[in-house]
């Protein structure tokens, strides 16, 4: 062999190396052996490549634990599950920004056979504005900044927060979306957050169903297949006994996201119903999606 050949063969082999050692992305967690999430270690790295990665999305409030069963339930089902963890308090598209670099820096790393995103709830939102057409810039996002002008008189205006708007990183391959329970038409209570004066949690902004996201989801990006599952929450209750009604079909249904889903199923049960029932595992009707969309 010749000495540049050589040399190339050893750069590559190093590249390698290197690559499949990358740390892993920010807001990506590991998950137990009960698909609980990990502490995220100093000197986690990316899985090796050639997996089948699944990546689980919490919604608002969320209550880790509830995704659990669901984590463990997709682990039996041959993937290496991860989890996206983000600040459900920050406005949608930082959120989305920051899991749309995961998902590129998963993809060009580990490589993986196949490749999930299961998400339940606002992480429906978060992930399908994440997976949006390559081409897409997300805005700069924003809040609003009060500041004392003197003489009574407060000063309002909004400064940046977060990253600043760049092209977002082209996904690659086929994708599989499946989301649960998520409020893709928005709340009208929701509507009234624009004028909390910069008071109430920036993500609110994003939930009204006269928000621009919410109205104009856009497309998907190319191989990204988004089957979408609705439930019917309706008088269901949780064990304790409270309601289990969190977000009503009519914040579920939005038509231009409607139209870009391979398939909109629907299932009667409660929110957090949706991903475990009393036996904290994944309620029967949504394994079957699973395993039909997923595979077993």
């Amino acid at each position: 062999m010749r000495a540049s050949s050589l040399a190339l063969t050893l750069v590559l082999f190093v590249g390698s190396v290197v690559a499949a050692g990358e740390s892993l992305p920010p807001g990506i967690q590991t998950v137990d052996e009960q698909g609980a999430v990990q502490a995220r270690a100093e000197d986690a790295t990316c899985p090796a490549p050639h997996q089948r990665l699944a990546i689980v999305v919490h919604g608002i409030n969320p209550v880790h634990a509830d995704l659990d069963a669901l984590s463990r339930d997709l682990s039996q089902r041959s993937y290496t599950v991860l989890r996206f963890v983000y600040d459900d308090s920050a406005p949608l598209a930082e959120s989305a920004r920051v899991m749309r670099h995961a998902l590129a820096t998963l993809q060009r790393v580990s490589q993986p056979s196949r490749l999930a995103v299961v998400a339940h709830s606002m992480g429906g939102l978060v992930s399908r504005r994440a997976l949006g057409a390559s081409d897409l810039t997300l805005p700069q996002a924003t809040k609003l900044h009060k500041t004392y002008a003197g003489g009574g008189r407060w000063r309002t205006r909004r400064v940046p927060v977060g990253l600043p708007p760049t092209p977002l990183p082209p996904l690659r391959g086929r994708m599989t979306f499946l989301t649960v329970a998520s409020p893709f038409g928005g709340f009208r209570s929701a509507n009234w957050s624009r004028l909390d004066f910069g008071l109430g949690r920036p993500v609110f902004r994003d939930l009204g169903t006269r928000a621009r996201f919410i109205r104009k989801p856009g497309q998907l990006a190319p191989g990204v297949t988004h089957v979408k599952v609705e439930t019917d929450e309706e008088g269901h209750q949780r064990h304790d006994g409270k309601s289990d009604c969190s977000v009503p079909l009519k914040s579920q249904t939005q038509r231009d996201v409607d139209a870009t889903a391979s398939e909109v199923l629907r299932l009667d049960l409660g929110h957090v119903g949706s991903i475990r029932d009393l036996e904290q595992e994944v309620p029967a009707e949504l394994r079957a999606i699973l395993t039909r969309v997923l595979g077993g």
